[in-house]
């Protein structure tokens, strides 16, 4: 059996309070994570966001796991807010849900395998009936909830996903338990490419509904969650405030800046897909 390649490795562009921060925008984040795939290079992708950052620092195990992440993009736009407040370092806002289904369409083109764990049973289900319409050729090798009655079906489950090996491996699990479940399982799959998409396949399921293209081009997307979903209003104003505090009033910063490669493009398959066309995409009825 040919030796695995090494788990992808490469400099971050800057670094937030500790957090590494890779891709600088939409087409690098995808230039990245399609060379991972193609060389068969263990990646774990990471959507950064104020309120994982601010867990990381609350939570160690997570935070250990997002400083060691292979590729971390920029998701919130408080992230790149504060890059640019305390680095002067510009990037381009990188939905996660907009990058992990630029993935799926590619996987379906190059016929990687995908695996697909977490949401509820009825989401997973409304999700692969999507999937299937929109990408038929997309190999989905192994697809399960995340609703596990018991550690030891949660553990059947685990030894299922991972007997399958797939190359492409979308984790809906939530913070932090998407990053904790990737960063143990992912060294046991083979050259796999693992994201964690939070709430993703609710909006590709049509469960729920993003934020409108105005919300998210005025970095609202957090307000229009909050409106929708009043239950996420404690858990935002008790991180976000508290993370535009830190940058305003920390120390001159000491992160380490490192040069990465911004000029990588994505796949030709993926450059005519901009996040216009992704947004309308996942806006389906």
């Amino acid at each position: 059996m040919p030796l695995e390649p090494s788990p992808l490795t490469i400099q971050p562009a800057a670094v937030l309070f500790g957090y590494p921060v890779h891709a600088t925008n939409r087409a690098h984040a995808l230039a990245l994570v399609t060379e991972a795939l193609h060389r068969g290079q263990r990646c774990h992708v990471v959507t950064l966001n104020p309120e994982m950052l601010m867990q990381g620092d609350a939570n160690p195990p997570l935070g250990a796991v997002l400083r060691s992440a292979n590729v971390v993009i920029p998701d919130g736009a408080g992230v790149v807010w504060a890059l640019k407040q305390r680095l002067n370092i510009m990037v381009s806002r990188t939905p996660g849900i907009e990058v992990s289904e630029a993935l799926i369409g590619y996987a379906a083109q190059q016929g990687f395998r995908v695996g697909l764990l977490g949401a509820s049973p009825d989401v997973m289900s409304a999700l692969l009936d999507f999937l299937t319409l929109k990408y038929p050729a997309l190999q989905v090798c192994f697809a399960h909830h995340g609703y596990f009655d018991s550690p030891e079906h949660e553990d059947l489950v685990t030894q299922q996903c991972l007997a399958t090996q797939p190359q492409l491996l979308l984790v809906a699990l939530g913070v932090p338990k998407q990053e904790l479940w990737i960063a143990e399982n992912l060294p046991k799959l083979r050259g796999a490419v693992a994201v964690g998409v939070g709430g993703s396949f609710d909006v590709w399921s049509g469960q729920k509904k993003r934020a409108p293209w105005a919300f998210r081009a005025l970095h609202l997307e957090w307000l229009y969650r909050i409106s929708s979903e009043p239950w996420r209003i404690q858990r935002i104003l008790g991180t976000l405030p508290a993370f535009v505090w830190r940058v305003i009033t920390s120390p001159t910063p000491t992160e380490g800046l490192q040069e990465s490669d911004p000029s990588k493009e994505a796949p030709a398959s993926l450059k005519e897909n901009n996040a216009e066309d992704v947004a309308q995409t996942l806006s389906h009825p």
